[in-house]
């Protein structure tokens, strides 16, 4: 079997959920062989898919304390009194991920500092 068809059957069956350990056992090659090659395809494939939509974005109370927001309509009243969380803002967002799964990204910002 050349290089293209290895990393085809390794493609085929990383798509179908398959973990490497199984496609290497499968393929009668060593798992140190083939998670390069599934590592390699999940890169290309994530970077040709781009960025799933968003399925929620969540930020804690508190969060706009330092920021200079205070007196806009537009944002709703959520935010604690003054406390622990008003130094930093704190968001995690859920984004579709590949084969049906949400990917989780976590973002923490120190708001005290973020106005100079």
């Amino acid at each position: 079997m050349d290089d293209a068809e290895l990393v085809e059957q390794v493609r085929r069956r990383w798509e179908h959920g398959v973990p490497p350990k199984v496609i290497a056992r499968a393929l009668g090659m060593r798992p140190s062989v083939v998670a390069p090659l599934v590592r390699r395809i999940a890169a290309e494939a994530d970077a040709s898919r781009g960025l799933g939509r968003v399925l929620g974005c969540w930020v804690n109370c508190g969060w706009s304390v330092w920021l200079g927001l205070e007196g806009h309509p537009e944002w709703p009243e959520l935010d604690a009194p003054a406390g622990e969380a008003e130094d930093f803002a704190q968001l995690l967002v859920a984004r579709e991920g590949r084969r049906g799964l949400a990917a989780l990204r976590g973002y923490t910002w120190p708001t005290r500092t973020a106005l100079g």
